[in-house]
């Protein structure tokens, strides 16, 4: 199985798919975890998809829909098992500050969109600050609404996963992974900043790194070649 992290639904809209999957529901100790999880035959090398702040197992999918018939895609609502993985995809990915020798005194108690944005009509009301603010088109919107659905989610990401991250590098340090990463990154990214990504390809032991002039962080007019990117990456290493 290879896993491919999203930081925020990346991979263009523009060659989207339109195919709806059947998703399931899971109890677990933590609660209902939903998902969808599909394959072409048995014997599909699996793709683990994690989506990004704002996103769901729907969003999931969506950035694997280049790949659904060819490979079996597992799209969680939240995170999977970086232990069982036979590599790993980063698409337009935050990554912990560089180098993660220490932890930071001052701490972040928060970071990601503020509760009240958490809404439908107030991130209808931004989209068209997404270009200039985000580098996004604001048919990214389509992504991540309905809010209702995400919210508690996003302040979850924002309260915890985010923070942990900024304040406990140490416990995120890239250059222990000991599978095979691919990372693509557009370097006009305006969201996940291509120089914090850039100082950690060295320090990964096995990193290939795809760089993209341009695309921001949905990456787009870059679709062909990143799916031929990943689509390699996964043939290498199955």
């Amino acid at each position: 199985m290879l896993r491919l992290e999203d930081d925020w639904g990346a991979c263009s809209l523009k060659k989207a798919g339109k195919k709806k999957a059947k998703s399931s529901s899971v109890k677990t100790t933590y609660g209902n975890l939903s998902y969808i999880d599909e394959a072409c035959n048995s014997e599909s090398e699996a793709i683990l998809s994690v989506h990004g702040i704002c996103g769901g197992y729907d969003q999931a999918y969506q950035i694997c829909s280049p790949y659904v018939g060819k490979y079996r895609i597992i799209a969680p609502s939240r995170f999977g098992y970086p232990g069982r993985l036979k590599g790993l995809i980063m698409y337009s990915s935050g990554v912990p500050k560089y180098p993660a020798t220490e932890n930071p005194e001052k701490k972040t108690k928060y970071a990601g969109p503020p509760a009240a944005f958490c809404n439908d009509f107030a991130m209808w009301l931004v989209s068209p600050l997404f270009k200039p603010l985000m580098g996004m088109d604001k048919k990214a919107l389509t992504l991540i609404l309905p809010m209702k659905e995400r919210k508690a989610g996003i302040i979850f990401d924002g309260e915890v996963s985010n923070t942990v991250m900024s304040n406990y590098p140490v416990e995120y340090n890239l250059s222990k992974i000991e599978v095979p990463v691919l990372i693509i990154h557009s370097k006009d990214d305006k969201l996940a900043k291509f120089e914090k990504v850039e100082p950690w390809i060295s320090a990964i032991k096995d990193c290939t790194f795809v760089p993209l002039e341009n695309g921001g962080h949905m990456m787009d007019g870059n679709e062909d070649f990143v799916n031929e990117a990943v689509c390699k990456f996964i043939d290498e290493n199955k």
